[in-house]
């Protein structure tokens, strides 16, 4: 389900009177965004990606309205894949465009919306791996996510009180007051970062990684 932008309005109003609510609905959008950024709330599984032999660039399709901020996880037969950074798959495995292997083990997120998987496939292999993706809404939605409503209205209220209130030079300019309502968007966001820490046990994704051979580097023959 998706609702619009204006779903805001009436919550808005009575504490920026005259706002428009085409301002208001762009606004919006952009608390919305910057929550899905910041808290990373925003997460649904795609369809599996078919592994070609030979290729190791896919093409990420986000729903409609959204874009990928970033990749939650991504899974090849219940086995997770590691992700790197250009910078790492460069310094510790250089020749990773030419690696082959049937089981993919790493992955970068080379655009917004295009993976790059090491080693390449030696075989095709329907519906191979398994992602889910963290989102936010595209700049040109229209719609967005009723989970972020009902979940986060007060986060995202707050939020947009903060931008708006902050406009210079506005009937409804308060900036002793958006400050304060920044100060509880930024307290919403360390909440929901604290409660998502503790329903995954309190552990943080570490990228550490030594090319495909492990920590020294090498590479394995097997590979």
């Amino acid at each position: 389900m998706a609702k619009d932008y204006d779903v805001f309005v009436p919550h808005i109003l009575p504490l920026c009177p005259g706002a428009p609510d085409f301002l208001i609905e762009r606004v919006a959008r952009d608390a919305i965004i910057e929550l899905c950024q910041d808290a990373r709330v925003l997460r649904r599984q795609i369809d599996p990606i078919t592994l070609v032999v030979g290729e190791y660039e896919y093409d990420l399709e986000p729903p409609a309205n959204t874009v990928v901020h970033d990749i939650d996880y991504i899974s090849y037969k219940g086995d997770l894949l590691k992700p790197v950074t250009a910078r790492m798959l460069e310094r510790d495995t250089p020749d990773w465009r030419s690696r082959t292997s049937s089981r993919p083990r790493l992955y970068m997120k080379y655009k917004p919306d295009t993976l790059i998987v090491v080693p390449k496939p030696t075989a095709t292999v329907a519906d191979a791996l398994d992602i889910s993706l963290i989102l936010k809404p595209s700049r040109s939605s229209i719609t967005f996510d009723d989970e972020l409503f009902e979940e986060y209205f007060d986060t995202i209220v707050n939020n947009i009180l903060a931008r708006l209130m902050r406009m210079p030079k506005k009937d409804w300019t308060d900036k002793q007051s958006s400050a304060e309502y920044y100060a509880l968007y930024h307290s919403d966001i360390e909440r929901i970062r604290r409660e998502a820490r503790k329903a995954t046990g309190g552990v943080a994704p570490v990228v550490s990684y030594g090319g495909i051979g492990g920590a020294s580097g090498k590479l394995s023959d097997s590979w």
